[in-house]
């Protein structure tokens, strides 16, 4: 009697532990995922995600380096940073982007050609549908993000759009269309020189004593200048030029001289017999001039550059007798071999 009795009981704490069992298995499962809507994006772990070669997009604000992965329409918990796991919306999928973004401290001091910066339009376009994105945070490394989309994410393109110009970036071949932007892919490279004019070889007078300075700066092509987009088949070259004339007289060292002051200069410069269109930070004072002169070249990159100024002068006085003009005018400069 008694046996059985614990026999009862045992069986009554078997039957309890068989109802508890798949109770307690059911808490261990994955928590049921939050309701996922088309164009919401998952913040997702990189670790063990199998991606694509990563393409930069260069634009003026920076590069971004991007890669995909196949679409899926489940995300485990230990794919997702918040630890949840996802369910794509009915019919749709979540299309895994792979990125990282450096700011335009990548350009150096190109940077100062491009103007104000303008934000980042970044668009993920599949099945007809576009879904907007927020580029990651500059120097934050790399980070993925699942972008829940109608549809299998077949065809997914990534459009990068600065300032009006959108590069457009094949997620299943890696091919990016850039447009006139290919131009700012070898900007991050550069290395601004400034080099010495050939002073010597412009000065040919005897009878004319001046002492004069000339420096120039690497050559810069852009398709982007001061929040502009060249059109294609242009470029924007830009030159930074300081000259200063400190000293102009005329007349012989051991006899009659005169001497003048410089009250004002003008930029006459020219690539190919082509004014500039500009000059950027331009400073004037007297015989001393500055600026990054800017022109618009069509084809090919030229290989010199005619450097010319023109200076006002007023006497400011003479040795002995010579016939010397209250006012003149000169024009100094020569032609300079480009540096790229």
């Amino acid at each position: 009697m008694e046996f059985g009795l614990t026999r009862r009981r045992r069986l009554a704490a078997l039957a309890a532990l068989g109802l508890l069992l798949p109770l307690a298995a059911c808490t261990e499962d994955t928590p049921e995922s939050p309701d996922t809507k088309v164009g919401d994006t998952i913040e997702g772990r990189t670790a063990g995600l199998d991606i694509g070669e990563r393409t930069p997009v260069l634009t003026p604000a920076g590069r971004l380096k991007v890669a995909f992965a196949d679409p899926v329409t489940r995300l485990e918990k230990d794919e997702t940073t918040e630890l949840t796991a996802r369910r794509a919306p009915e019919g749709g999928s979540f299309v895994p982007v792979v990125w990282s973004f450096e700011d335009d401290a990548i350009y150096g001091e190109i940077t100062r050609l491009f103007g104000d910066r303008q934000p980042l339009e970044i668009e993920l376009v599949t099945g007809g549908e576009r879904y907007s994105l927020t580029p990651p945070n500059p120097g934050g490394g790399q980070a993925a993000e699942y972008v829940a989309v109608d549809g299998n994410g077949a065809g997914a393109e990534l459009e990068v759009t600065y300032d009006g110009l959108t590069q457009t970036l094949d997620a299943e071949t890696g091919e990016l269309d850039k447009g006139v932007a290919e131009q700012l892919y070898d900007l991050p490279k550069t290395k601004i020189r400034i080099k010495d004019c050939p002073t010597k070889k412009w000065f040919d007078q005897p009878l004319i004593f001046q002492h004069y300075e000339c420096k120039f700066t690497t050559a810069i092509p852009s398709p982007y200048v001061v929040n502009e987009w060249v059109k294609p088949g242009h470029t924007w070259l830009s030159v930074t030029v300081a000259t200063n004339l400190g000293l102009f007289a005329t007349g012989e060292l051991d006899g009659a001289l005169a001497s003048y002051d410089v009250v004002g200069n003008t930029e006459l410069s020219t690539v190919d017999g082509e004014k500039p269109l500009g000059t950027l930070r331009e400073k004037i004072n007297e015989g001393a001039a500055s600026g990054t002169l800017v022109f618009d070249i069509k084809g090919k990159l030229p290989q010199t550059m005619q450097i010319l100024r023109e200076y006002k002068l007023n006497l400011n006085g003479a040795v002995g007798t010579i016939e010397a003009p209250q006012k003149r005018t000169v024009k100094i400069g020569g032609p300079i071999e480009l540096v790229y």
